[in-house]
Parts: structure tokens; C-alpha cells; sequence
């Protein structure tokens, strides 16, 4: 159970949990829509990947950028400014939907990116400080818990939101992400440690020598979260363009991105509960081959019933990975001490190259093939991607700590 002491990590992940609910719950009712809206707009899956991937590109900027600028700056800072991000992107968005240029698209896509990046330092930060190694991956099962509440509700209120109309619905979820600001300021105790960075200035070379050194190490990890995040970025694109075409057919249709992001809430309490220590990295790559080989059956199945079963099995399976390669990224994180920052960084790298390449390639593939064969696509891609790490992952992943003691 939850300390109520306000020292307890577990009071600290609490609360900051509270504020991600909010803030994912509108960030998720957008995530439905937005590529929805941008490939209405412009009339092709390709175009609208590629916007997507703008997101994306922006945000793999603000990897190399963040860990150099960051000292000094608490966790409650990260998160704050993470929110106003997102309102920046709400605010764009609604000049989007009354003159609908591409660069006001791009404008909302970069802040999204900013955001994105903004929220997973924070969150890292908070883990890899407060929480001991046994509680890492109940941390980010309990965090991974609320953020999939918010994932579950957002699109089912997002499709009953579209029926009232664009500028209804982004005003809607923005009200969410203003709750979580409101929360995020009054909080003022909880989430105060600084961020120690000893760089004053932007260096990207530095920072990518960093990275490089760091990457010789942890490659399987890293391989595996640009897995993961390939698999949600395809997910939160082309998957609800897909959902949306299926919704208008059959209200079950509707419900693609809830079955994705349902079994995660109580999957996410069940591993709070659970202290592990080891074997995380071999349990994700299994349960990633796993979710994969499910993923490939959509070749072969055009039910609606059977449709939406593959796609809960395969997120059961996803919903407890992703926890695991957080926790693995934790566990590092730990052990690299004022230089964590540069980690964070690489690791929030994966995602952002992950969600340039996913929307940009399967775009591509459902222009020609569909969005459902894209996803068959995807299953045999994460497939051979897993069996690969499952041959080549060892039993613990090495720092080069002479090097890194040098950095500082």
C-alpha cells in the first residue's frame, strides 16, 4: 500500500501518477484525432506519417539538447513545462482547424515533441532518484497504470467528441491537461529534487560521443525499447486511422485503441505489487517475440471479433514488456550517478526514432496495402527483431564507468 508519509517514493509516484492521468487523458483524446484530422486534411496516409514524424524529429533534437541545459531543474520544472508544451500544441492545433495550413500542423507537432521528451525525463528522474532497484518496476507498472487509464478513456471520448466538432474537441482535452498544471503547481514539495548536470553549454558533438560510447554497451536494450516504441507509435497512427474506419462500419470498431490500451491498468497494478530484480531484459524480449507472432495472425483474420482479440492478447503480452525495459533503463540509470542525464537521453532517443520510422513506414504501407496488413507487417518485423536480442542479450549489461567517472 501507499505511504502517506510525503517522503515516501511511493507518495512521490503517486501524486506525479495523478498528474500524468490528467495529462495523457488529454493528450490521448488528441492522439485519437490528430492523424485522423491530418490525413482528412491532406489526403494521403504518406503525408500524414510523415507530419507525424515531425513530432518525433523535433523531439530526438531535444534528446541531445535536454540533458545539457537541464541543471539545476527540479522534477515538479520538467513537469510543468512539459504541460505548457502541450497547451502550446492545443493552441496550435485550433489555428490548424480554422486555417488549415501545414505549418501551423508542424508548429503543433514540434511542441508535441518537446512534450513528450519533457515528460519522460521527468518521469525517469523520479525513478531512477526515489525509487530503490527492488521498486523499479513497480514504479513504472504503477505509472504505466495510470498513463493506460487515460489511454483507455481518451479515444472512446474521442469518438463521441469528433461528432460535436474539431474545435470542441481539442478546447475538451486541453481542460484536462490545465487540471494536471493545477495539480503539478500545487504540489510544491513533492517532487523538488534538482537535476545535477555539469555541461553549461550545448555541445552536440560531446553529447554524441556520449551516446555512442554509452550505445556499445546497452545496444540490446536500446534495439528493444526502438522495438517497443515502433510497435506504439503504429499504434497511436495508423492504428487510429484504421479504428475510426472500422468504427463507422460497427461501434466495436471504435474500440481498437481501448482493446490496446485496457489490459495495461490492471496489468500495470499487478507488477506495482511485484519486486523483480532480475531477468527483466530476457521476460521482455520473449513477451515482445510473443506479441509479435500475434501481431502477424492479422494476415489472416478479417473478423471484427477476431480482430479486436488479437489486439488485446498482443497488448497483454506489450503491457508488461514495456514496464520491464523501463525498469532495465532504471536499473542503469541508477548506476551512473551525476551523469544520468546523458542515459536519459539516449533512451528517449529510441522512442523518438522510434516514432519517426513507425508512422513514416507504416503510412507508406497502408497507402499501398492498408492499414490492416500493416499491422500483419509489423507482427513479423518485431518477430525476428525479438528472436535476434533473445540470441544475442547477456545476463547483465556493462557500464563503461572509467568513462564515465572522466565526464565528469
Amino acid at each position: 500500500s501507499l505511504h502517506s508519509h510525503p517522503d515516501s517514493f511511493w507518495f512521490r509516484i503517486a501524486s506525479i501518477s495523478l498528474i500524468i492521468f490528467f495529462v495523457t487523458l488529454g493528450d490521448s483524446i488528441l492522439s485519437y484525432w490528430v492523424p485522423n484530422f491530418i490525413q482528412e486534411s491532406l489526403k494521403s496516409a504518406f503525408l500524414m506519417g510523415l507530419i507525424m514524424g515531425f513530432s518525433s524529429l523535433v523531439g530526438l533534437g531535444a534528446d541531445f539538447i535536454l540533458p545539457q541545459i537541464l541543471k539545476g531543474m527540479t522534477v515538479k520544472k520538467l513537469m510543468t513545462r512539459a504541460i505548457f508544451a502541450s497547451i502550446t500544441c492545443s493552441l496550435l492545433l485550433l489555428a490548424a482547424i480554422k486555417v488549415p495550413i501545414v505549418i501551423f500542423l508542424l508548429g503543433a507537432m514540434a511542441a508535441w515533441g518537446i512534450y513528450y521528451e519533457l515528460i519522460a525525463f521527468s518521469n525517469h528522474q523520479l525513478v531512477a532518484t526515489y525509487v530503490p532497484r527492488y521498486g523499479h518496476a513497480s514504479a513504472w507498472g504503477w505509472i504505466m497504470m495510470f498513463n493506460s487509464i487515460s489511454d483507455f478513456i481518451g479515444p472512446m471520448l474521442a469518438v463521441w467528441l469528433i461528432a460535436a466538432g474539431n474545435r470542441q474537441l481539442v478546447v475538451f482535452a486541453m481542460s484536462f491537461t490545465l487540471i494536471a498544471l493545477f495539480i503539478a503547481l500545487a504540489s510544491k514539495r513533492h517532487h523538488d529534487r534538482p537535476l545535477e548536470v555539469e555541461l553549461h553549454h550545448i555541445n552536440f558533438g560531446a553529447e554524441l560521443k556520449k551516446w555512442m560510447s554509452l550505445s556499445k554497451h546497452v545496444w540490446q536494450i536500446l534495439i528493444l525499447s526502438l522495438t517497443l516504441g515502433i510497435i506504439d507509435s503504429v499504434f497511436w497512427t495508423t492504428g487510429t486511422v484504421w479504428s475510426e474506419s472500422l468504427s463507422q462500419h460497427n461501434f466495436w470498431g471504435g474500440m481498437l485503441l481501448p482493446f490496446y490500451s485496457l489490459p495495461s491498468i490492471p496489468l500495470g497494478l499487478f507488477l506495482a505489487k511485484k519486486k523483480i530484480l532480475s531477468g527483466k531484459k530476457k521476460i521482455a524480449e520473449i513477451l515482445t517475440l510473443t506479441a509479435g507472432l500475434a501481431l502477424l495472425l492479422l494476415a489472416f483474420i478479417d473478423s471484427l471479433v477476431g480482430i479486436l482479440l488479437i489486439i488485446l492478447l498482443s497488448s497483454i503480452l506489450l503491457s508488461i514488456a514495456f514496464p520491464l525495459a523501463d525498469a532495465v533503463y532504471s536499473d542503469i540509470i541508477a548506476r551512473m550517478g551525476k551523469q544520468d542525464q546523458h542515459l536519459i537521453g539516449l533512451s528517449n532517443s529510441t522512442f523518438s526514432v522510434a516514432y519517426i520510422i513507425g508512422p513514416i513506414l507504416a503510412g507508406l504501407i497502408a497507402q499501398f496495402f492498408g492499414e490492416q496488413k500493416t499491422f500483419a507487417v509489423l507482427g513479423l518485423g518485431v518477430t525476428l527483431v525479438s528472436a535476434f536480442l533473445l540470441l544475442t542479450t547477456p545476463k547483465k549489461l556493462k557500464l563503461p564507468q572509467a568513462e564515465i567517472r572522466e565526464w565528469e
